[in-house]
């Protein structure tokens, strides 16, 4: 079997090279986002459903919540809004599946990382602290333009739901901020101490964790962690690391958006 048919993309890394991870130095952080997204099975099962049905022009349409057998939009529309309280939702599979991985549109995870890939932050809970451009889109609709806000480091925007309680909202406010500026200054005097490679450097070795599963699905926890480093004296201390290796590997790559949110350095 060749290589690229094992491995689904012809570039995927020797994860037992730490140096053909290095791009992830500079790689800007949707960079990293993608590169984390792309290597998630079931999103690679959504796109290869998506091609599918777009070669054989079966695109059909996602209802939510769900229509029933036989049930009129109309019908759904009424019963979405008077029975079930919710706001009916009528999605083309592409806006389904790319809403449900927080991309503004489906792509081929073959494809290698390029500015027409754009991956949304999680999304937060009102009153929200807005620090990165990225963040103010989730409360633009699709149709509207604000430009692009910047915001510096020593500013922040909130953004209030005017349809509830602003009393609550303004003292979960104060506090929101209050903490981001302990977060500030302390990020501050650690960003002196140490630099900022550090979560870089641990999503270089995410990426190869996951890379040596997809390349032998068998390698051992113990294999892994003598690759990785792991500073274990025992065989049954490295194969420790090398499970934690993998837990924290999947967790990332299964939280693929949170990596938004950190600071681009």
């Amino acid at each position: 079997m060749s290589k690229s048919k094992i491995h689904e993309w012809s570039d995927l890394p020797n994860w037992k090279n730490e140096n053909e991870y290095t791009f992830l130095k500079e790689a800007p952080l949707q960079h990293c986002a993608w590169e984390f997204l792309r290597r998630v099975p079931d999103y690679s099962n959504d796109w290869k459903e998506l091609f599918a049905a777009k070669k054989g022009g079966q695109l059909t349409h996602i209802y939510v919540p769900k229509k029933l057998e036989g049930e009129s939009d109309e019908a759904w529309e009424i019963r979405s809004n008077v029975f079930e309280e919710r706001e009916p939702k009528k999605y083309t599979l592409d806006q389904f599946l790319s809403k449900k991985w927080g991309i503004k549109t489906m792509q081929n995870p073959q494809t290698p990382y390029s500015d027409q890939i754009h991956i949304f932050p999680p999304e937060t809970f009102i009153p929200d602290l807005l620090t990165l451009p990225d963040h103010f889109e989730q409360y633009v609709k699709d149709d509207e333009d604000i430009g692009t806000p910047v915001v510096a480091a020593q500013f922040g925007i909130i953004a209030f739901d005017i349809s509830y309680n602003l009393t609550e909202q303004l003292k979960q406010a104060k506090s929101i901020l209050l903490k981001h500026q302990e977060k500030m200054i302390n990020a501050g005097a650690a960003d002196k101490a140490r630099g900022h490679s550090g979560h870089r450097a641990t999503w270089a070795r995410h990426l190869r964790v996951i890379d040596a599963l997809r390349t032998n699905p068998e390698v051992s926890f113990l294999e892994i962690a003598q690759t990785l480093g792991g500073n274990s004296d025992s065989k049954e201390g490295l194969r420790s690391e090398g499970k934690n290796f993998r837990r924290y590997a999947m967790d990332c790559m299964h939280n693929y958006r949170k990596i938004l949110l950190s600071q681009q350095v």
